[in-house]
């Protein structure tokens, strides 16, 4: 045994008992996922599919206001100020009722613009405190109008249509 004891470092020595190489464990996979990964994808699913629904839906809701808007900027309707009514009344029955809103003409029909009207426009912008100049534009030949009476109604007509429309919650049924 001394024997052992004086064999320099550099020899190899043989083991005195059979022992096999260590094998570590291969490294966890990541597949399958966690349940709680399955819980994240879920959320970040409906999560995109909620928001690309409600931006689908917002655009249909805004599309007759939209062609509404540029179609008054056209020619056409700068210089007719019944076609601009008419315009005014087709966004309108895309909004609200056919029943509640063909029907109406003249001082109801104005009224009506003004009820869809945010507060804080209905003073200064107003369709009732301009009446006389709506029922005269609505009814005399577009040549007679003046150019600050034609200038006014096309004013009122796009800050309708920006403001009024789509309409809030509690205004769909007035």
């Amino acid at each position: 045994m001394a024997s052992n004891l004086t064999q320099p470092a550099t020899e190899p020595t043989t083991p005195l008992l059979p022992l096999a190489d260590i094998h570590l464990q291969a490294a966890p996979s990541w597949w399958p996922l966690a349940w709680g990964w399955w819980v994240l994808a879920a959320v970040v699913l409906f999560t995109v599919a909620g928001t690309l629904f409600l931006i689908k839906k917002r655009n249909a809701n805004h599309a007759a206001k939209k062609e509404a808007l540029q179609l008054l900027q056209t020619s056409a309707y700068q210089n007719d100020i019944a076609m601009v009514s008419e315009l005014l009344k087709q966004a309108a029955m895309s909004y609200f009722s056919r029943g509640r809103v063909a029907s109406l003409n003249g001082a109801q029909w104005l009224h009506f613009l003004d009820q869809q009207l945010p507060a804080k426009y209905r003073k200064s912008h107003g369709f009732q405190a301009k009446e006389a100049e709506w029922l005269a534009a609505l009814y005399a030949p577009t040549a007679s109008l003046p150019a600050d009476t034609q200038k006014m109604c096309l004013e009122q007509a796009k800050i309708w249509l920006t403001h009024a429309l789509p309409p809030k919650k509690g205004n769909q049924n007035v």
